[in-house]
Formats: structure tokens, sequence, C-alpha cells
């Protein structure tokens, strides 16, 4: 962010690559752990098993389900 700003014609151009830089940085979150967090509340015996029972009862694994990534 700060080479950003440096580097920059004038003030307007260097709040607006910092501001491009934070978006850049949050991006991932919005892409990555979001969706997990969706699938978990939309999913909830599938993905987040609360218990060992639970777990063994669904996908077959007392340790639990995180092979359900990969279909089988």
């Amino acid at each position: 962010m700060v080479q950003r700003a440096l580097a920059a014609k004038n003030v307007v151009y260097a709040k607006g690559g910092t501001i491009f830089a934070g978006f850049l940085k949050i991006l991932p979150m919005f892409i990555m752990v979001f969706p997990g967090m969706i699938s978990r509340v939309l999913y909830k015996d599938d993905v987040a098993c609360p218990d060992a029972e639970s777990c063994e009862r669904v996908c077959g694994n007392k340790l639990g389900c995180s092979n359900l990534a990969y279909p089988s």
C-alpha cells in the first residue's frame, strides 16, 4: 500500500490505490470464507457434525466428515 501511495501521480491516485489494495486484501474472505460459512448453515447434517455419533451416521467416520468435499 505504501508503494502505491508513493508512486501515485497525486493525492487522488494515492487514495484510490490504497483503497484498491485494501479491497484486494479483503476479497479472499468473500470468495473462500463466506461460502464455507453458508454451507455450514445450509447443510448442518452433512458438513457440521455436533457429535461423533451423528458424524458416523452421516458419513461413516467418527472423526469427521472431511471427505465430503470429494464426491464419490
